[in-house]
């Protein structure tokens, strides 16, 4: 498990509120400070070498044809230390924005609106933070990220 320290500030001031779409630009700014970027990356290239990738992962189309055109894994269940991985990555992911959001004076319900709001009504595809939340609520969306670091 990965402990992150609160910053100072988020305990020693007082926070005016922000509007959803401030508190959305504010959270992909402290997603792409150097350290975050350095603890998500590494986390990622670590577990990716050790995740088993099986169906629209490894290339294997719908009718089960692989993209090499070899045997295809399209029955093949996913380990369990899949699954184990994808607990840890959320659990870090949700450390860092639990610490987000003392030091912005937010809670998750407005973080969550401000989000949805984001991704689905303004269709925001640039927010790397968003893909970085979706990742630690999804499994399938935690596959296609991890696999997208195995491949670099």
């Amino acid at each position: 498990m990965v402990i992150m320290d609160v910053p100072a500030s988020a305990t020693n001031s007082v926070v005016e509120p922000c509007s959803g779409e401030d508190l959305v630009r504010k959270l992909e700014e402290f997603f792409m400070s150097p350290e975050l970027m350095v603890k998500i990356g590494d986390f990622m290239h670590e577990s990716a070498a050790k995740l088993c990738f099986v169906g629209e992962h490894t290339g294997v189309s719908e009718n089960g044809v692989s993209a090499s055109g070899g045997d295809t894994d399209e029955e093949t269940e996913h380990p369990l230390e899949n699954y184990a991985i994808f607990s840890r990555y959320g659990s870090m992911i949700e450390q860092m924005v639990e610490a987000f959001l003392s030091e912005q004076g937010a809670d998750a319900n407005d973080l969550y609106e401000a989000c949805v709001i984001e991704k689905m009504d303004k269709g925001n595809n640039w927010c790397v933070c968003l893909d970085y939340l979706l990742a630690s609520l999804d499994y399938e969306y935690f596959l296609q990220i991890a696999y997208d670091f195995y491949k670099l």
